[in-house]
């Protein structure tokens, strides 16, 4: 029989619709999985002389957000690009400037009860972008986890 302490500690977190979960659990997302950086801020050059930025290791606290701006440097000026390292449950939105695109904010959203990092890369070249499949605006937030119905178990 659970004495009345207990019984709180378990009741109170559901009664207030917080998770029992512990922080590292989650019920969609794997907070533990990252998605590999993939070398993909270079392919808007189209084949023109491409350099890479990068910013530090940013730690986004759970269900919080974090912002970072890169600007490219002279010698290449123009953001042709970017991809990211990540964990599958932050969301990156790019915001790109106004007039020409010399530098790119990217808002990370973290969708989990956990915390999550992530490293943001721009792709930096002599000519503006000239890709054919337009500029990348945002990585998902990836559920790996498989959702189970209401009411089965």
């Amino acid at each position: 029989m659970l004495g009345g302490r207990s019984f709180a500690r378990l009741a109170l977190p559901v009664i207030w619709g917080a998770s029992v979960l512990p922080a590292a659990a989650h019920p969609v997302y794997d907070t533990e999985r990252i998605f590999q950086y993939q070398r993909q801020e270079c392919v808007g050059a189209a084949g023109h002389p491409c350099s890479t930025v990068h910013s530090r290791l940013t730690r986004v606290g759970a269900r919080e957000s974090e912002q970072i701006t890169l600007t490219c440097p002279r010698a290449y000026p123009h953001v042709v690009g970017w991809d990211a390292k990540r964990h599958e449950h932050l969301e990156l939105t790019a915001l790109p400037s106004g007039g020409g695109l010399h530098s790119l904010t990217v808002v990370a959203q973290n969708r989990a009860n956990a915390a999550g990092s992530f490293r943001f890369y721009i792709g930096c070249a002599t000519k503006p972008f000239s890709g054919s499949g337009g500029f990348m605006q945002k990585m998902h937030a990836s559920p790996s986890r498989p959702v189970q119905p209401q009411g089965s178990r």
